[in-house]
């Protein structure tokens, strides 16, 4: 990082299960090294998740539920620093759009009249959000976008 400040920069995507059956109240811990070239590891800061009930609700929507016409949607650039790109293809009725923060917060609202829309970041801090679009009240893609 001394030489080579934007070299030293990184992103590690990864995805866990867990142990099925687990009681609430069960703490996930997890740490990770970090490796450059061939010095010792630099260790992450210890995370954790609790298993526990009446989280946010997940309405993530199977692909076998998403409409033919949403079937070749493409979000561009993402991860993105100011503006996101929504294409929904050849779907061509009007859409609710809403983010939601991390904590299931919603972060943004509004209605699309078109197939294709831009987000703009706002006054919204990186991290990751996840999207969820509606049509005639009933949710039809949702995911997640990366704001650095």
């Amino acid at each position: 990082s001394v030489s080579n400040e934007p070299g030293s920069h990184g992103f590690v995507k990864f995805k866990i299960s867990q142990q099925p059956d687990l009681p609430i109240g069960t703490v996930i811990e997890n740490t990770a090294g970090i490796y450059f070239d061939y010095n010792a590891p630099i260790i992450t800061n210890t995370t954790f998740h609790t298993i526990g009930e009446d989280y946010i609700e997940n309405n993530i929507v199977s692909i076998d539920d998403v409409p033919e016409e949403l079937s070749n949607i493409r979000v561009y650039p993402n991860p993105f620093s100011d503006v996101v790109t929504f294409d929904l293809g050849d779907f061509e009725n009007e859409t609710n759009f809403k983010i939601y923060d991390v904590l299931g917060r919603m972060v943004h609202d509004s209605e699309q009249k078109t197939s294709k829309f831009t987000f703009e970041r706002g006054n919204l801090t990186s991290g990751i959000y996840f999207f969820e679009i509606r049509s005639n009240g009933d949710a039809i893609y949702s995911g997640k976008i990366s704001l650095e």
